[in-house]
């Protein structure tokens, strides 16, 4: 998916709200970076130029370290209220993690959150050829999205893993973009190793490029019997990836990738991308 006007603007805004006033000289060359991103590009692949911008102006590696720490206490807390009695409900806890604001102090709207997610009907729903590959299959590949949502990717792996005899490997960002997983941020999630084989992608944008992947990651997106990609960063990276074995979950966040689905903004995706 090509980046359009409106992603680079939401790209600089991104920017804008985490400096939240400071330091406008680097908002200054953000903002001239932007105009030269190339529009042939995905929007995570133009971040990466971006977000390196950013650490170097700030001389840190890792600036979001701090709110990905906070999402990631208040996503295990509320990943423990959860127990699907199903695969759909387990697909469903899935994507909440996508879908909640771990920025919001109010617990009611974040359990309002868990609450409309867990009775919404997905826009679109593939789980029938989902379960269908799932009974075939030998090995599940499942890239990870934002710090947080490992906790509730967690309750579907889990589920996976009780249900069908299958090996499943847990992918994260190659390094700190945004507040995408690292493997540093996961290492303390003692029971997600328990039940797959966490590694590094070696991708440094926030969404899966298979050209800037390391090549055990290639390989085991060659390979393995099932994909599942999570939240709108995959999507927009593989969104021109047809494959029977890939599936996109994630909620829809902005105006570009509602009118590119042809779906209502906020409304749940579960797309078997072939």
């Amino acid at each position: 998916m090509k980046i359009q006007d409106e992603c680079s603007i939401c790209l600089f805004r991104q920017i804008e709200r985490f400096l939240d006033g400071k330091n406008p000289h680097i908002l200054q060359a953000i903002e001239s970076a932007i105009k030269k991103i190339d529009m042939q590009d995905s929007p995570p692949k133009s971040a990466i130029k971006i977000y390196d911008i950013l650490k170097d102006s700030l001389k840190c590696n890792d600036p979001y370290y701090e709110i990905k720490q906070d999402s990631m206490i208040l996503a295990k807390q509320i990943a423990q209220t959860i127990n699907p009695n199903n695969l759909q409900e387990a697909i469903k806890a899935a994507v909440i993690g996508n879908a909640i604001d771990y920025g919001s102090q109010n617990q009611d709207n974040i359990h309002d959150a868990i609450e409309k997610t867990m009775s919404e009907d997905f826009a679109i729903n593939h789980i029938s050829n989902f379960k269908e590959t799932l009974n075939k299959a030998e090995s599940l590949l499942f890239i990870a999205d934002n710090a947080g949502e490992n906790y509730f990717d967690e309750i579907l792996l889990r589920f996976i893993k009780q249900h069908y005899s299958i090996k499943i490997t847990y992918l994260v960002r190659g390094k700190p973009i945004i507040n995408d997983l690292v493997m540093s941020d996961v290492e303390n999630h003692k029971s997600l190793f328990d039940i797959c084989e966490v590694k590094s992608s070696g991708v440094p944008s926030p969404g899966f490029i298979y050209d800037l992947a390391n090549e055990d990651s290639k390989r085991h997106f060659m390979q393995d019997s099932i994909i599942i990609a999570k939240g709108m960063g995959n999507f927009e990276c593989l969104e021109s990836t047809k494959d029977k074995r890939l599936f996109l979950l994630f909620k829809i966040k902005c105006n570009v990738v509602s009118g590119f689905l042809n779906q209502n903004l906020n409304k749940l995706i579960f797309l078997n991308n072939y």
